[in-house]
């Protein structure tokens, strides 16, 4: 038996190269995140020549704009012309949204991410008002960059590496 090593000692030599293990294994193969990163397309099938209207509800308003060949024009409370490039680029901006991580499927932590009553959503329709897309945008994210979003009825607040927050809200005005 080794005079010099006591078997506290040996348990403490043990539990650091332990802990030096899983701190080299982890920085080789990373380590699991709590959330979920997901990085695929919001609305992968969403064809930007098929739709015919968008519906923005915020808190204090609801617009609607309906395509019109190559113009789009506000329905109901706001009337007039909307910006066809602008609408276009919104539009744009949607179909190439990618979702991101999955940071809460519960409904109570919903409005820590912004998607409560007060949040802007947006319905995209197309031919025969088929539903294309149905989209919540909650809060600016973690840079001001990304924002917290949820798609339809499903349950799961993603955060997009978009900003999405000023996308359509210049038709609201």
């Amino acid at each position: 038996m080794n005079k010099f090593r006591s078997p506290s000692a040996n348990l403490i030599l043990i539990g650091l190269l332990l802990i030096s293990g899983i701190l080299i294994l982890s920085y080789k193969y990373g380590y699991k995140r709590l959330t979920d990163t997901v990085n695929i397309r919001a609305f992968p099938t969403l064809d930007l020549s098929r739709i015919r209207k968008i519906e923005l509800v915020s808190e204090s308003r609801k617009v609607t704009v309906q395509k019109n060949d190559q113009s789009w024009d506000f329905t109901g409370e706001k009337t007039g012309s909307a910006s066809a490039d602008y609408i276009n680029q919104s539009l744009e901006s949607i179909k190439n949204l990618v979702l991101g991580d999955v940071v809460s499927e519960k409904e109570e932590r919903f409005i820590d991410y912004g998607i409560d009553g007060k949040s802007l959503t947006i319905k995209i329709y197309g031919d025969n008002s088929n539903l294309f897309a149905d989209l919540t945008i909650g809060k600016y994210g973690p840079d001001w960059e990304s924002t917290y979003i949820k798609r339809g009825i499903e349950k799961k607040i993603y955060l997009t590496p978009f900003n999405l927050q000023t996308s359509f809200t210049e038709l609201l005005k």
